[in-house]
């Protein structure tokens, strides 16, 4: 009979489970170790939650290497544990880690699946390897692997923060060619990539894009201001600034100011009607 009274490593799994949910994590890992007191025979199950609910990714790859020396890998050929260690490199931003991971799967005799490459994707999108989660997207796609929004939301984020506009509208383009459905997350961070690179031009077709495919969201109009109106806006107060502080070192005020300030006055206000033609359902 077991510390908890049971037998049955289904059981065992189980009350892992219920502490990896409730993140504490030392007392996954304790049954983990105490389960061959008992005589049970640790599963894959037990060693991919074990994995999960590990806090930091150093415990994580130890964990895995402990399954690695298992018999379990050799009997049962399944990506879920290494799925489950990629998934804590992703959080500790430990993109290069990911990437070995997913590097040693050939040696395992594992095959990457849809959710290893999402992962070591959102991995290098976080610290702006963009051109690394576009390699993954690629990867996957020459592996026959169906690419999902999910796949294109990590290569749009990756792109995102690398300010590479260009490849965001070209990525909303491949998921629109390949049927894959949008949402706000996407689109969102496209607009932002857009924002970044001051095409509010581009971001406003976005927006439209986006009020057709995705429906009424409120989300919308926070980044119609943020995209279209937080750029030019910024740009109007920048040179606003510049006049003000070249005026205050002229003696006199030159005609040409006056009507440059109402041009420009003219310009933001109607960018600013744009911004609010922009409204949710």
């Amino acid at each position: 009979m077991s510390i908890l009274g049971v037998d049955d490593i289904v059981a065992w799994n189980g009350a892992m489970q219920s502490y990896s949910k409730a993140r504490q994590w030392q007392s996954v890992l304790h049954l983990l170790y105490e389960a061959p007191k008992y005589d049970l025979q640790l599963t894959l199950v037990t060693y991919v939650i074990a994995i999960s609910s590990c806090y930091a990714w150093p415990l994580a790859l130890a964990v895995l290497e402990e399954f690695r020396r298992s018999r379990l890998q050799q009997d049962i050929q399944d990506i879920n544990a290494y799925n489950a260690a990629i998934s804590a490199c992703n959080k500790g931003e430990e993109w290069q880690r990911a990437l070995q991971l997913l590097s040693n799967l050939p040696q395992a005799q594992l095959l990457p699946d849809v959710v290893t490459f999402n992962t070591a994707s959102s991995a290098c999108g976080k610290v702006s390897e963009w051109q690394r989660s576009l390699t993954l997207l690629q990867q996957m796609q020459d592996l026959q692997l169906e690419a999902t929004v999910i796949s294109f939301g990590a290569a749009l984020s990756a792109a995102e923060k690398g300010q590479q506009w260009p490849l965001a509208l070209q990525l909303l383009s491949e998921m629109k060619d390949g049927l894959v459905a949008g949402n706000v997350i996407v689109f969102s961070a496209a607009i932002s990539a857009c924002e970044k690179g001051s095409q509010w031009l581009q971001a406003m077709q976005l927006l439209e894009d986006l009020k057709e495919g995705c429906g009424g969201q409120c989300l919308r109009q926070q980044w119609a201001v943020a995209a279209c109106a937080g750029t030019a806006v910024r740009d109007a107060a920048r040179w606003n600034s510049r006049q003000h502080h070249y005026l205050q070192q002229r003696p006199e005020r030159p005609r040409e100011s006056g009507a440059m300030a109402v041009g420009h006055e003219v310009a933001v206000r109607g960018l600013k009607g744009r911004v609010a033609a922009v409204r949710c359902d």
